[in-house]
């Protein structure tokens, strides 16, 4: 029964990584999420500067002298950037553990608000103030659960797949992203079947 009411995994997390990002850079319903935004713009850099690297390193034209002139000096002037500021391996994780432990509490408030609805509206259903079935108040519920877990879910893994970019720019270990993946799953899993338990002591 209780496999039938929650689905044992998110369809985010059916995918692999590789997918995940594919996912969440080209679906529209995650468009306008932070984490997913801030992945997008990311990766358009990144591809920006390859193009860039990648016609820089075309030969020039010397069919006239003063346009490659020109063309030399604009490149110059181009390449004249402030020095990058390098980020230590230890930042980027200690960004990325900050980043989903904000989510993670914000979450679980708004899971703790579902589950408050839910128990107030099943207060009136069973005194009569509202006419509509357990099971139709039960199945909303958990679709509104659903939901909220598929958002959380895109930026959670956003996040996830922006640092691991930063880390291999750098060429640092990405071994905490695979442990940052299984702790979330994990903590969804605890929380899901403790969500569940809650729902159907309520309803």
């Amino acid at each position: 029964m209780k496999n039938t009411l929650l689905n044992p995994v998110s369809e985010m997390d059916t995918k692999s990584p590789e997918r995940q990002k594919e996912e969440l850079l080209k679906n529209d319903k995650y468009k306008g999420l932070p984490e997913v935004e801030a992945l997008k713009e990311q990766e358009q850099k990144e591809k920006q500067k390859q193009q860039k690297n990648k016609d820089n390193s075309k030969p020039a034209s010397t069919t006239n002298p003063k346009e490659s002139i020109e063309a030399n000096e604009e490149s110059k002037t181009s390449n004249e950037t402030v020095p990058e500021v390098i980020p230590s391996k230890v930042q980027l994780e200690n960004q990325l553990q900050e980043k989903l432990t904000a989510l993670k509490s914000e979450y679980n408030a708004k899971l703790n608000q579902l589950l408050a609805s839910a128990k107030a509206e099943y207060k009136q259903v069973k005194s009569g103030e509202k006419e509509v079935s357990v099971s139709k108040l039960a199945k909303n519920y958990l679709n509104l659960g659903n939901a909220m877990e598929a958002e959380c879910d895109a930026r959670v893994y956003a996040s996830i797949a922006y640092t691991e970019n930063m880390l291999k720019k750098y060429n640092y270990d990405t071994s905490i992203i695979k442990e940052a993946r299984q702790t979330y799953q994990n903590t969804k899993e605890e929380r899901r079947q403790r969500l569940l338990d809650k729902l159907l002591n309520y309803i």
